[in-house]
């Protein structure tokens, strides 16, 4: 669309709604010059094909939201920009109750850059929250089960904040790769393949609920689940980008201790390449770490003080153990780095057991957590369990 025949944004032509899958592949093809990284434009749609065709995104879970202009009703529409949803299975708790609901995950937020400066992606993104706030006007009734959306700013706190997203902890730990776990007081690690996490991501479900239902406080309190399908579509992407850049396949897939009280903490990983060849983006992700059996959740966030306090514990020794198998598995594959998101003081403290120098950075401009709460009350929720398995 030439520049002089674009609308204006409050224009009574321009409006949002669903896209078709043609649609859907012609905004792939709009993004992929920004966001195919090494592939040619072939894989690049080959790969998003592969994310459509997973348990978490197939039969409606993605859906393709787009802002459209149709000056003529009976003609064609064009695109503006446009953005994703993914369908998350999340809990909502408050007052001991703990209610199981559907969280909107935006993703892939795009404009091209003749339409940019335009103010359409603030459009999109403020008619995609009246959207979803208002039930009647959901295209089915998965949709209509939906209580809060959350997202990942890469421009910073302020855009999606002045739309309703309201901005929650950014932080990570990042340590070195490489096998530090040598020479330390540390129990023994049990590699994960793919069925034993996903194991353990099941069993995982009933005991948050059961935390959650434990929790004091009256105030809202959201998780989004480390469930399953989440898990193998963040997966899908590491096995499809070690597979092109690398030709290798991925085996381990996290870690497991057992403690000497039978306690069982463990972790799942994933692989990320930004490109074949050494980056800063090459990273080992913790998407989540977890406990078995009867333990119970610590949803606190890190501070240099418990950490002090539980660096001794047996529990910050089991999970160092897990975050030196991370190391080893990041040096495997010439990886950057291992990136935690939000650690709690426990996790903190088994990272400076592994690494003195290792302190919590807090994001300001990247991958900023942000959530716009749907139901009732105030929009002063708690989101916990912010790890990276909620990202998208």
């Amino acid at each position: 669309m030439a520049s002089e025949q674009l609308p204006n944004v409050d224009s009574a032509d321009v409006f949002l709604a669903i896209g078709t899958p043609q649609e859907h592949q012609e905004q792939l093809r709009y993004n992929s010059a920004e966001w195919r990284g090494p592939f040619d434009l072939k894989t690049y749609l080959r790969r998003e094909e592969l994310f459509l065709d997973q348990d978490l995104t197939r039969a409606g879970g993605l859906v393709p939201w787009m802002l459209f202009y149709q000056p003529d009703r009976k003609g064609p529409r064009k695109i503006l920009c446009g953005c994703e949803t993914i369908d998350k299975k999340a809990f909502v708790a408050k007052n001991g109750e703990v209610d199981e609901v559907v969280c909107n995950g935006v993703a892939s937020v795009f404009c091209p850059a003749e339409h940019r400066g335009k103010g359409y992606a603030g459009r999109l993104i403020a008619d995609l929250a009246a959207r979803l706030a208002d039930e009647r006007a959901l295209e089915s009734d998965r949709l209509q089960k939906v209580k809060f959306s959350v997202l990942y700013s890469d421009i910073g706190k302020d855009f999606y904040a002045r739309r309703g997203w309201h901005v929650h902890p950014s932080a990570h730990i990042s340590l070195k790769p490489g096998e530090t776990s040598r020479n330390r007081d540390l129990p023994d690690v049990q590699l994960l393949q793919a069925s034993e996490v996903y194991e353990l991501c099941s069993a995982e479900i009933a005991l948050l609920k059961s935390s959650l239902s434990a929790l004091p406080s009256s105030k809202t309190t959201v998780a989004i689940l480390p469930d399953v399908r989440t898990m193998k579509w963040h997966h899908a992407r590491s096995d499809f980008l070690a597979k092109e850049l690398l030709d290798r396949e991925i085996v381990n897939r996290g870690a497991k201790v057992v403690q000497p009280d039978g306690q069982e903490v463990w972790c799942v990983w994933q692989h990320i390449w930004s490109k074949a060849e050494a980056d800063k983006d090459n990273k080992l992700y913790i998407l989540h770490l977890g406990i078995a059996g009867e333990g119970e959740h610590d949803f606190s966030a890190a501070s240099q003080q418990g950490s002090a306090k539980l660096k001794g514990s047996p529990t910050a020794k089991s999970y160092a153990a897990l975050l030196a198998a991370a190391q080893a598995e990041a040096a495997a594959w010439s990886l950057n780095s291992v990136e935690m998101w939000n650690p709690t003081s426990v996790s903190l403290a088994a990272a400076q057991l592994l690494d003195a120098d290792v302190s919590v950075q807090h994001r300001e401009s990247s991958s900023i957590t942000s959530l716009l709460w749907l139901g009732d009350g105030s929009q002063d929720i708690d989101w916990i369990c912010n790890e990276r398995y909620g990202w998208n």
